[in-house]
């Protein structure tokens, strides 16, 4: 190692600390240790069905289609995890899991002006807030019995690539976080 000395919190000159600070900044901030969390609000953890349910069924709507399969297969993969299977045939389903995916747009104005008079972006960044509303339905009745939402921020540069695997884990942690006690009935 060609060396740069680098002063520790003490004061002292070590070698090799140079590769240590920044490693141990981005672990402490938690940007290197792994994927960022999801928000996300449940009001109740329990179900308002009038009887127990064993089956479901997943519709997606306004859902981008890129994310649209990562969706699918995590909060399959949670309501699973919850003792929930998959129906045979979806209109037999006891349950429908509904997503409902919106944006929010937090991309600053882009109105700084050159010398010219040209706009001039202030970066190439897209910020927004990815948000999906989830409602567990009960088909026998077509009644709401279990609502939560999910929530996580980007800020995207042009060219980026959509990471499907990372992906499938933040969303399925988060799903796992919401979905504990869904079969539980309230009261």
């Amino acid at each position: 190692m060609s060396g740069r000395l680098i002063p520790s919190p003490s004061g002292v000159a070590l070698p090799g600390l140079a590769l240590f600070w920044p490693a141990f900044f981005c672990l402490a901030l938690g940007g290197c240790a792994g994927p960022a969390p999801m928000t996300h609000f449940v009001p109740q953890r329990c179900n308002l069905a009038a009887a127990p349910f064993e089956t479901f069924t997943i519709q997606q709507h306004a859902m981008p289609g890129f994310i649209e399969p990562v969706v699918a297969q995590a909060l399959a993969g949670a309501l699973e995890r919850q003792g929930l299977r998959a129906a045979d045939d979806p209109a037999g389903a006891d349950v429908t899991a509904v997503t409902r995916f919106s944006m929010i747009d937090r991309t600053p104005d882009r109105r700084s002006r050159d010398a010219f008079g040209d706009a001039v972006a202030p970066g190439e960044i897209t910020r927004f807030v990815a948000h999906v509303d989830l409602q567990l339905v009960d088909n026998r009745d077509d009644s709401l019995i279990w609502q939560g939402s999910m929530d996580r921020p980007h800020a995207i540069v042009g060219g980026e690539t959509f990471h499907d695997e990372r992906a499938v884990l933040i969303v399925s942690a988060t799903l796992d976080t919401m979905l504990k006690g869904v079969k539980n009935p309230c009261g």
